[in-house]
């Protein structure tokens, strides 16, 4: 289904979620902003009656004239005090802060009721996107701003009432301006939306790529792939540039014609005011007045352009989200949803003419006319090829999706007539690929409770059902092992084995005693003592209860009631383990190909063997104090401790400083200087103007105050007159074009530092060590929201601060000079109360900063939760867990909106001050320049042009201090971007320099040897991993690794491709420490299949070519002499590699072939042709070494024969390291190492090993089918 994302009107997005206490304070904030609008043309009236009088001055008038000055002066200081009062952006404030909540709320409560299909287009970095930039452009524009926008609009409504009150001529002729504005920036600012719409969706589709990227590390590390998925952003972040180039183009339009719109309505306004004076229409005090009304009333409505461009961005940020919020899945997941719940259920499952095809591969024939009947408390199994369609029949049970037709009934009832989450909470489910979430051994097991009573129980009362689910999916002792025990945080469970990780699933999935299990290769990544153990749990949880498990390990599924042989999504066979070898059919075959020869097999013997496997090890673990201090050693120089404590974090930016972090910034846009220097020239130049602005002021005031009564002087009068007229037409133009010309400079500059920093810290990312992303601080959801918002903030310097900070620069040195050369006395004593000034605003940054730098941990871990939720959707959805999720969430978001509502309050109050001081230093010019005319010691004319310097001087520095809480943001984003771009890690495969020390093999004879090596995690240094492992492979052997689940294999695989260092003993390869190496050539020699297969959102020809080193090819590479495994791989060589893992067929049957798009994380296949698929990726670079890491556990049987036998052939020449619970995959293995708790407890041939009768005798006897 194609959702049309509608952009929504400002008042929905305002008002969408505001309650009836915000509304009061909207309504509070709104007449509060109206009455500080209505004070500023207030306080010109009085200015210009001031004028007015000052200009008529006699001696006759002075003594007069000084109380008047007096009570005017007054006047003004009442002004200001009503302003503090009526101060207007609290109550925007702290609506803004709440409503900004309910919105990200709402979103990811919105995002959690979506059915599966919905995440096939919107992945979790899309997500992240929308939370930390999207919601952040709504609270933005619905905050603070909306009372500036409300103050403008009064200052605009107001001063041309009073103008038009005093000289309604000269009111309709400047009233020009109003529709010249409005048409610029309603028609430029319609273009602008567009573009910056396009570059945000570029923006979203990029952070899908970087969650893709970060979370599959280890892959994109082994293979090498950092520069091919830089590329891939790189391209996305250009693509995003042009859009903001165009975006930046139409903006500095914008900002040209404003300003000269505006600043020609002086010139304008100046010659028909100077009529209508000598004329005698009108006197000078009135068009004084008249004038800066409409002058301040032009800028106020030229002010609104900020407030206009930051409410566009909030409804095209909003056009997102609200697409989201109004999206209604076709399937209701909430708890309170209507639909059949019944008190109990029997479980008996139909399957009745069911067709299906996957919405995003709708041209391929999943399921055709399947009929299936489970009766209730029995076991079904469903065997077959992968991608036969077995997964597929658990995912309509999940009502992950609806069949295309037919009808599947629960209980004689069809499944769309329950309650989803009822149905779900009927239902037990353990996928193919075990999912863990950041949270605790007991938290991620109790997750499993959801819907159950004992859910809402305390934690102590549930701690015995949680360790009981742990002993059933032996699970227990592993996690008594850790340090923390049931409190030991996973993260993504990373750090554990991936029979660690299945065997936690399991116990999720069997705690509250499902009446139905769905079991998906289950326990596909258990050694076979934990599964024979957990088989047996399961097979004593099931009686009663329906169960499908879906398995190619036949071991585990031939005591079920019914077999189903599937084919291509039709039933082949269907029977008892024993009927169907009877019928010496497909399954007969399929029993046959896991069949292990062995003699003299007795079952007291594997008992024995088994038992071997399980007692608690003998060999000695080491806790003496040199492997403690190596520990701490290899820890602290594998981790970078990065510093989230606020006060510390506060600290570390004030020992760096943000303006010498600003100066980095600008060092990485060097490449631009050419534009920065151009762009600050104009800012200069736009600032030194202002303050003639002030020179032509006070020289048309004064002149207008000029005796006119003759003819002769009339002339002279407007002689004069127009003559200022004319530099006012110079300097408007002057003004138009150089600030046209900065914002183009300044934003093609900021676009193009934007793409820069994105790049470079995207690429960074990328560099670090695999410990370094095992860090809970580093998770996933945390690195795509940093790489949001880190480089958006800092490019702001250039779009935002630099624009600013030149022409604040130019204006202060010409405004101060000409204040103090026109009347040093006036400029000195207004001066005076600039420090002031600067204190209050520099309180508030203070403030703003310890805010920010507080929250900002905050909305990670919130961000976190969403992105992690989103990533794992099909989990989170089969536990129900989606209002847990919203509630976890809403915890988090507690703290920051509290922090933020005493920002609010303290900043408000630093916002009034300010405004407060700026009505008293004019009471103070009013009450002392009043003084020193009365004295003689100033002119009116160099008053005036003092007077107005000073203003302009002091408007700038509200403004650059306004900014100053943008160069907070940047010092502390660029002081992250900085810290991790310069990062050193032990292994850079950027660092030249680094490099130019390694060891580059001039041939490779892998020789492998461990040498009683040592190893923890540096995450987890107390839990020993490796206690002292011996193993040598020689070239061209084929080896196998084999024992229970956290024995340590798969972290032997990751030690010998350099992603983490040991902490004791040597790991060499051809008689080389792997550490001395050169890495990127080092890696380029293995070919990896892990575990998990990791594929991308790119095309399956890319995915398959993932696995080449280099990023081009030459025409002759076959006849070149670059090795093999470093060439780009041809079409022919991919479609080899495809053939020989047993994929290839699968591929040509596609509409698009290798063309075809895979879905993020291979969404959409099976986890067998995922897996194939990985095989043809490791294959394709033809490396001298291969690695798998249980290659064929999500295989069938006929095709783990097929890709068995040609891995057997492709293992020729080369070394094989291999991993497998399947002992029929490593029997033919040259040599096999059994391991137990981190050392070799066990070696030889698989026949010297069955001889001994020892763990390896007892590991192959249980998986005899025979």
């Amino acid at each position: 289904m194609v959702h049309v994302v509608h952009r929504p009107s400002y008042l929905r997005v305002l008002l969408r979620f505001a309650t009836p206490l915000d509304g009061v304070l909207m309504v509070l904030g709104t007449v509060c902003a109206i009455a500080t609008g209505v004070f500023v043309p207030i306080l010109i009236m009085l200015f210009g009656n001031f004028i007015n009088k000052l200009g008529n001055l006699d001696p006759s008038t002075f003594a007069s004239f000084e109380g008047s000055v007096n009570h005017t002066s007054l006047q003004v200081v009442y002004l200001g005090i009503g302003t503090f009062f009526a101060s207007s952006g609290i109550c925007w404030k702290l609506t803004s802060e709440t409503t900004g909540r309910r919105l990200r709320e709402a979103y990811i409560r919105a995002v959690m009721r979506q059915d599966v299909g919905f995440f096939d287009s919107v992945g979790a970095g899309a997500v992240s996107a929308h939370i930390m930039v999207d919601c952040r452009l709504v609270q933005d524009g619905t905050g603070e701003k909306v009372a500036s926008f409300i103050m403008h609009l009064t200052i605009f409504v107001a001063g041309f009432v009073v103008a038009l009150a005093f000289i309604w001529k000269l009111a309709l002729v400047l009233s020009i301006i109003i529709p010249l504005l409005v048409l610029v920036v309603s028609g430029l600012g319609s273009i602008m939306r567009t573009y910056t719409r396009r570059q945000m969706s570029v923006y979203a589709r990029a952070a899908d790529l970087a969650e893709e990227t970060f979370s599959t590390i280890r892959t994109i590390t082994a293979f090498m792939a950092q520069k091919r998925m830089s590329s891939l952003h790189n391209r996305m972040m250009t693509r995003g540039e042009r859009y903001g180039l165009r975006k930046e183009a139409v903006n500095s339009l914008i900002w040209g014609l404003q300003t000269f719109i505006t600043y020609s309505s002086y010139a304008l306004g100046f010659w028909y005011g100077a009529r209508l004076v000598s004329q005698n229409d009108a006197d000078a005090g009135s068009v004084v007045i008249v004038f800066f009304t409409v002058l301040v009333a032009a800028f106020a409505i030229s002010s609104l352009s900020v407030e206009l461009t930051a409410f566009s961005a909030a409804t095209t940020a909003a056009s997102a989200l609200f697409a989201t919020l109004d999206r209604e899945p076709p399937m209701d997941v909430s708890a309170d949803a209507p639909g059949y719940r019944p008190e109990t259920t029997k479980g008996q499952l139909s399957f009745k003419g069911i067709a299906f095809r996957y919405p995003d591969r709708p041209e391929v024939q999943v399921l055709k006319n399947f009929d299936l009947e489970i009766p209730a408390g029995t076991s079904c199994a469903l065997v077959g090829v992968s991608g036969s369609g077995k997964s597929t029949i658990v995912a309509l049970l999940e009502r992950f999706y609806d069949p295309d037709a037919g009808t599947i009934t629960l209980d004689g009832t069809k499944l769309q007539d329950y309650q989803l989450c009822w149905l779900r909470q009927q239902i037990g489910y353990v996928q193919q690929e075990p999912v863990l979430f950041g949270a605790t051994v007991t938290q991620n097991v109790a997750y499993g409770l959801i819907g159950h009573p004992a859910w809402h129980a305390s934690p102590e009362e549930q701690r015995p059902m949680i360790i009981e689910a742990c002993k059933i999916a032996c699970a227990h002792d592993f996690i008594m092992a850790m340090t923390d025990g049931y409190d030991t945080f996973l993260g993504d469970g990373g750090m554990l084995s991936g029979g660690q990780k299945q065997r936690v699933a399991i116990a999720r999935a069997i705690i509250k005693n499902p009446r139905i299990l769905l079991l998906d290769e289950a326990t596909s990544a258990l050694d076979t003592a934990s599964e024979f153990e957990v088989q047996r749990a399961i097979d004593r949880a099931v009686m009663g209860r329906t169960t499908i498990s879906v398995s190619h390990r036949l071991s585990t599924i031939r005591g079920c009631d019914n077999i189903v042989v599937m084919d291509k999504g039709r039933i082949l066979e269907a029977g008892t383990h024993e009927s169907l070898i009877a019928r010496r059919g497909v399954y007969k075959h399929l029993v046959e190909s896991q069949a292990i020869s062995a003699t003299a097999h007795c079952a007291h013997d594997a008992a024995d063997a088994l038992a071997k496997a399980e007692a608690p090890s003998a060999h000695p673990q080491q806790t003496n104090q040199q492997v403690e201090e190596a520990i701490a050693a290899v820890t602290a120089a594998t981790i970078a401790t990065e510093c989230d404590d606020p006060a510390q974090l506060e600290m570390l930016l004030g020992q760096r400083g943000r303006f010498a972090q600003a100066r980095q910034v600008l060092r990485w846009a060097k490449p631009q200087a050419g534009w920065l220097a151009l762009g600050m020239l104009c800012s200069i130049v736009f600032g030194a103007t202002q303050p003639v602005f002030a020179i032509l002021f006070g020289s048309l005031v004064s002149n207008l105050f000029a005796q006119h009564r003759t003819p002769e002087e009339v002339a002279e009068f407007r002689r004069v007159a127009n003559g200022w007229i004319i530099w006012f037409f110079i300097v408007a133009a002057i003004e138009s074009v150089v600030n046209a010309v900065r914002h183009m400079a300044f934003g093609y500059a900021s676009q193009k530092l934007g793409t820069k920093l994105r790049q470079l810290y995207f690429a960074a990312h990328l560099r670090q060590e695999i410990a370094w992303f095992d860090l809970e601080d580093n998770a996933t959801g945390v690195l795509v929201s940093n790489l949001q918002s880190h480089p958006q903030l800092a490019q702001s310097l250039i779009g935002v601060v630099l624009v600013t900070v030149g022409e604040f620069m130019a204006l202060c040195v010409f405004g101060i000079a000409i204040a103090l050369f026109f009347s040093w006395r006036l400029g000195l004593v207004l001066l005076s109360t600039m420090p002031l000034i600067v204190l209050v605003h520099k309180l508030r940054m203070y403030l703003y900063e310890r805010g920010m730098i507080t929250v900002r941990k905050y909305y990670e871990d919130a961000t976190q939760v969403a992105c992690e939720a989103v990533a794992r959707h099909r989990t989170v959805a089969s536990l129900t867990r989606e209002a847990h999720v919203v509630e976890t969430y809403h915890r988090c978001l507690e703290k920051p909106q509290r922090i933020g509502r005493a920002f609010a309050f303290s900043s408000s109050f630093f916002d009034a001050l300010a405004q407060t001081i700026m009505y008293l230093m004019c009471a103070l010019a009013f009450w002392y320049g009043g003084r020193l005319t009365v004295r003689f010691q100033v002119e009116f004319k160099a008053f005036m042009i003092s007077f107005m310097a000073i203003v302009f001087t002091m408007l700038s520095v509200g403004r650059i201090f306004g900014c100053l809480p943008d160069i907070s943001k940047v010092g502390s984003a660029a002081a992250n971007i900085f810290d991790l771009i310069h990062r050193k890690t032990q292994d850079d495969c950027e660092d030249e320099a680094l490099l130019a020390k390694k060891l580059q093999l001039q041939t490779v004879q892998p020789r492998i040897r461990f040498e009683n090596v040592r190893f923890s995690y540096p995450a987890r240094p107390e839990q020993p991993i490796l206690t002292g492992l011996d193993l040598a492979i020689s070239p061209g052997q084929t080896v196998a690794l084999v024992g229970p689940s956290g024995a340590g294999k798969s972290s032997i695989m990751q030690l010998l491709q350099g992603f983490y260092r040991p902490i004791m003993g040597t790991i060499t390869f051809d008689g080389h420490d792997i550490t001395t190496l050169d890495i990127p050539q080092y890696r380029s020699l293995f070919g990896v299949v892990s575990q998990e297969p990791n594929l991308f959102h790119l095309s399956i020809r890319d995915n398959i070519a993932l696995g080449s080193f280099e990023e081009a090819a030459s025409a002759d590479d076959a006849a070149s002499a670059v090795p093999r495994w470093k060439r780009r791989p041809t079409q022919a060589m991919i479609e080899a590699a495809a053939k020989t893992a047993n994929i290839h067929d699968f591929i040509a049957a596609l509409p698009q072939g290798y063309d075809t798009i895979l879905s993020s994380h291979g969404g959409g296949l099976s986890g067998g042709q995922k897996q194939r698929l990985a095989i043809a990726r490791a294959l394709v670079r033809n490396p001298p070494v291969l690695l798998f890491d249980e290659a064929t556990s999500a295989l069938d049987a006929l095709s783990e024969r097929v890709v068995s036998d040609a891995l057997a052939v492709a293992a020729r020449g080369r070394t094989c390291i291999s991993i497998s619970h399947k002992i029929a995959t490593v029997k033919d293995a040259d040599w096999i190492y059994v391991l137990k708790a981190g050392f070799v407890a066990e070696q030889g041939t698989h026949y010297d090993l069955l001889r001994r009768r020892g763990i390896y005798f007892g590991l192959a006897n249980q998986q005899n089918l025979s």
